[in-house]
C-alpha cells in the first residue's frame, strides 16, 4: 500500500471477474450429441410403441444377418453395431430431446471467476475501483444515499460502498482474509449476512492491514 496523504490511499489489489471458457471436452459432447440425433424416435402411444417394437425388430435382423452373411471383417463389425444399437433404439421423443438438451448444456461455454492485478484508491470523496489498463467503477463516498454495509464471503470479511442506485454493477465489494468481527464497526458487527452473488459482480481483494485502514477511513465519511 502506498500512502501520498492522509486522506489518499492506493491500496494493490486482485480483482475477481467471470471468465468465460469453452469445456475441453466439447468436441466430445458435440459429437455425441450428433450421433444421438440419428438414433430412430418415437412417441409414446400405442402406435408409437407397437412401430418401436417392429423397428427393433427390424434392427435385430439387419444387424445378425449383415454378421453372418456379411463374408468381410468390416462387414461383420458393421453388423454387430447395427445389433447393439437395437438395444438402445428407438427411444421415446422426450428422452432423446432431454439427451440433446444435456449433452448441448455439457458443451456450452461456462464461467469461472478469475483474479487479476487492479488497485483500490480513496481519496475522501470518492472509493474507485482499477483494473491494469483503466477505472472499472467509482461511487462518490460525501453524496446523500450512499450506503456502507458488510458481508461474509467464504472466511473473508467484505465491506461494500453501495451508491444510492443499489445497482450491483456500480457498487464497490472489498474482502480481505484472517479478519473477525472484532474489525467491523460496532455500529455494523450484529449478525453478519453472508454476501450473495446477486450482491457482487467483481470483488476486490486486499491485505488485512489495508482493509482495516480502507475501513478506519470511510467510517469517518459515511455515517
Amino acid at each position: 500500500m502506498t500512502e501520498s496523504a492522509p486522506t489518499h490511499l492506493e491500496i494493490r489489489a486482485e480483482l475477481e471477474r467471470p471468465e468465460i471458457y469453452s469445456p475441453r471436452t466439447r468436441k466430445l459432447w458435440r459429437a455425441l450429441d450428433y450421433l444421438w440425433g440419428y438414433l430412430p424416435a418415437y412417441r409414446n402411444t400405442r402406435s408409437g410403441r407397437q412401430r418401436a417394437r417392429q423397428g427393433k425388430v427390424m434392427l435385430v435382423v439387419v444387424g445378425v444377418g449383415t454378421m453372418i452373411f456379411g463374408g468381410s471383417a468390416a462387414l461383420i463389425a458393421l453388423g454387430a453395431l447395427v445389433a447393439f444399437v437395437a438395444l438402445v433404439a428407438p427411444v421415446r421423443e422426450l428422452k432423446k430431446r432431454s439427451v440433446h438438451n444435456r449433452l448441448r448444456t455439457l458443451a456450452a461455454d461456462r464461467k469461472r471467476p478469475v483474479r487479476r492485478p487492479g488497485k483500490v484508491v480513496f481519496d475522501g470523496r470518492r472509493l474507485e475501483l482499477h483494473d491494469e489498463q483503466t477505472m472499472l467503477r467509482r461511487v462518490l463516498v460525501d453524496r446523500p444515499g450512499r450506503e456502507l454495509v458488510f458481508r461474509v464471503r467464504d472466511d473473508k470479511m467484505c465491506a461494500g460502498l453501495r451508491p444510492r442506485s443499489g445497482n450491483k454493477r456500480q457498487a464497490i465489494w472489498i474482502c480481505a482474509p484472517e479478519l473477525t468481527l472484532d474489525d467491523v464497526p460496532v455500529a455494523y458487527a450484529g449478525g453478519l449476512a453472508r454476501l450473495s452473488d446477486q450482491e457482487v459482480d467483481a470483488p476486490a481483494f486486499i491485505d488485512p492491514d489495508d482493509w482495516r485502514r480502507l475501513i478506519e477511513l470511510l467510517g469517518e465519511v459515511v455515517r
